[in-house]
């Protein structure tokens, strides 16, 4: 009788010796599995951060070489409209001094004879002021002589005068003076900003703020219009508003537009103090 509870307990220990084997195989294969996954996954996560890094460094350098080229832009704005203001309109002064005294010359002997230069003096005058509008719509001068907030003032006067809408032009405390580079970013958001108010909005009133808040240099422009829709603010063919974007990116800073249905649109622009000089 003991000879037969000895050999049940030997095949049981016998049994539980295989099994614990069987785990222990077990184990050490799952250990293999997961250390294989495990390898596997963080290769996969090495070459997706590479990937990402790979894309952030394509992108830093687009979004460089799309400042590059803005600089450039406004350096060729510049030119052209100091090549318009001083030599064309040089050469239109000429032109209306000499009409001029030809029209004295020709009232001497006839007041007939004086009406056809008087004329072509109206004529040239509204030529001169159109060319006087261009040159100002490449570069205003008063962007670069008296700085960026006397140019938004200017901007939103004639904005005002131009469109019959109602503007409200609120300055906090601002530095005196800021980058060229800023200046230009800032005056061209507050630009194209109106723009798009004028073809889209069917607003009835702009207010713009702009103040120091929080370490930022934070614009806020607010229309009385229509709305701008999601589907605008996404659409690809939303140039102005991705050119905004990124002269904000490109000063470290942020942009941001929203709209609600027959109330308004609001843009809103930060950019760090740090870019001020």
């Amino acid at each position: 009788m003991l000879g037969i509870i000895y050999g049940l307990v030997r095949r049981d220990i016998a049994r539980r010796h295989e099994a614990s084997e069987q785990l222990r195989q077990s184990h050490q294969q799952l250990e293999a599995r997961v250390g294989a996954r495990t390898a596997a996954l963080a290769e996969a996560n090495n070459a997706l951060t590479k990937e990402i890094e790979k894309h952030q460094q394509t992108e830093a350098k687009l979004r460089q070489l799309s400042a590059s080229q803005d600089a450039a832009l406004e350096d060729q704005r510049s030119h052209i409209a100091r090549e318009i203001h001083d030599e064309l309109g040089a050469a239109l002064m000429g032109i209306k001094v000499q009409l001029n005294d030809h029209s004295n010359a020709a009232a001497a002997k006839s007041e007939e004879l004086a009406k056809q230069p008087k004329q072509l003096m109206a004529e040239l005058d509204a030529v001169m002021e159109r060319v006087s509008h261009i040159a100002t719509a490449l570069r205003p001068s008063i962007l670069d002589k008296l700085g960026v907030w006397e140019a938004i003032h200017w901007l939103v006067s004639d904005f005002e005068d131009r469109m019959h809408i109602a503007c409200k032009l609120n300055f906090g405390e601002l530095p005196q003076r800021v980058s060229k580079e800023l200046a230009t970013a800032v005056f061209r958001i507050v630009q194209e900003t109106l723009t798009n108010v004028a073809r889209h909005a069917n607003a009835s009133e702009v207010e713009i703020d702009v103040r120091i808040h929080g370490g930022e240099l934070r614009l806020r422009v607010t229309d009385k219009g229509g709305g701008i829709t999601e589907e605008e603010v996404m659409s690809i063919d939303s140039v102005g508003l991705v050119g905004m974007h990124e002269r904000a990116l490109h000063h470290g800073g942020a942009f941001h537009i929203t709209g609600t249905p027959r109330k308004g649109t609001m843009v809103v622009l930060g950019v760090p103090l740090r870019e001020t000089t």
